[in-house]
């Protein structure tokens, strides 16, 4: 009997425990994530794209390379041998050497980008160290 209880108190206070931290987590876990994904528009003339995202969000920078009357456009990527792109106009467009930057550089001026408005830069493949290479 008195194990019983001894028992059923341990539980109790366990699935307590528990109960507070998954909340303290999820509280946590919540409120960082927006705090970290805050986005906050500078005033700028130049816009950056990674040449990896998807087409969709290509297709948004392009408009809102308009919208926002930027100077000029950077495109940034791996060497192609590295990271195979996918979309529908990079599907047709495999055969261009290089990189993922020049890749989504022939995709902006595929909707009509002046070339004298972009420049791609590509990275090269490396496996550590990326963010202090650095391009």
């Amino acid at each position: 009997m008195f194990q019983s209880k001894v028992r059923s108190k341990f539980l109790i206070s366990i699935s307590i425990t528990v109960g507070i931290v998954v909340g303290l987590l999820y509280f946590s876990i919540d409120k960082l994530s927006s705090y970290l994904s805050v986005t906050k528009k500078v005033e700028a003339n130049i816009l950056l794209v990674e040449g990896w995202l998807p087409n969709e969000a290509i297709d948004m920078a392009y408009a809102e390379f308009f919208q926002n009357n930027y100077d000029l456009l950077i495109t940034t990527g791996l060497e192609t041998s590295q990271y195979e792109p996918d979309g529908l106009v990079r599907n047709a467009k495999k055969n261009i050497q290089g990189s993922i930057a020049e890749t989504a550089k022939v995709y902006f001026l595929f909707l009509g980008l002046d070339s004298a408005k972009i420049i791609a830069v590509p990275c090269s493949n490396k496996v550590i160290n990326r963010t202090l290479s650095s391009c």
